[in-house]
């Protein structure tokens, strides 16, 4: 059943409490007729954490914490240039294919995308397993946030309409079953090394 079109106050009321309930605020109570099916650990190096929760109606929810007072959570938000929308990050054997829209020219901020990356991959607590696990296909599903979360959701929201992994578990192409191989790690060696397809600027 697809959304209907326009604004609805009592939906955004609700996705606003559960925005405030993933911050760890407790001024908004729980909207009635949601529960929530899974609340991840932190996940590291930028201090992401996600909640999955369903409604009465059978609709999902991923909701998507902003920034906290963590130096990982900051830097997500200071690594604000751009890459293509389309393409993978290669950092020595390892490589994470992604894709956040269909022009190739789109671009997207580096941060949010690889936020984004750690919470959609994440081969336990990742949304795409936790997805293949708990929501069925042709499920109706919003994806919100608030402040930094905001900005990863529009990513999310995207990823789950063009990439190619969107609807099943997926892992990176070598697995990562070790301390230090992985998704945080390579995250980390991303930042230092950083290989991702740049965009070429041009005027219309």
């Amino acid at each position: 059943m697809p959304f209907s079109k326009g604004f609805d106050l009592a939906e955004a009321l609700d996705l606003l409490a559960l925005c405030s309930i993933v911050e760890g605020s407790t001024e908004l109570p729980q909207p009635p007729g949601w529960t929530m099916l899974f609340d991840s650990p932190v996940i590291p190096p930028f201090t992401e954490k996600w909640q999955l929760w369903q409604n009465t109606t059978s609709a999902y929810a991923i909701v998507v914490r902003g920034t906290v007072y963590d130096p990982g959570s900051i830097l997500e938000d200071l690594l604000a240039f751009l890459a293509l929308a389309a393409g993978s990050v290669t950092i020595g054997p390892y490589r994470i294919d992604y894709k956040f829209a269909a022009d190739p020219h789109a671009s997207v901020n580096v941060g949010f995308t690889l936020g984004a990356l750690l919470v959609l991959k994440d081969p336990v607590n990742g949304i795409l397993a936790q997805l293949a696990d708990k929501v069925p296909a042709g499920s109706q599903i919003y994806v919100t946030g608030h402040s930094q979360g905001a900005a990863v959701a529009t990513l999310l929201r995207s990823y789950l309409q063009y990439a190619a992994d969107r609807q099943t578990k997926t892992t990176p192409t070598r697995p990562m079953s070790t301390p230090s191989q992985n998704l945080a790690t390579i995250i980390m060696l991303m930042i230092s090394r950083i290989s991702f397809p740049t965009p070429a600027w041009h005027s219309v």
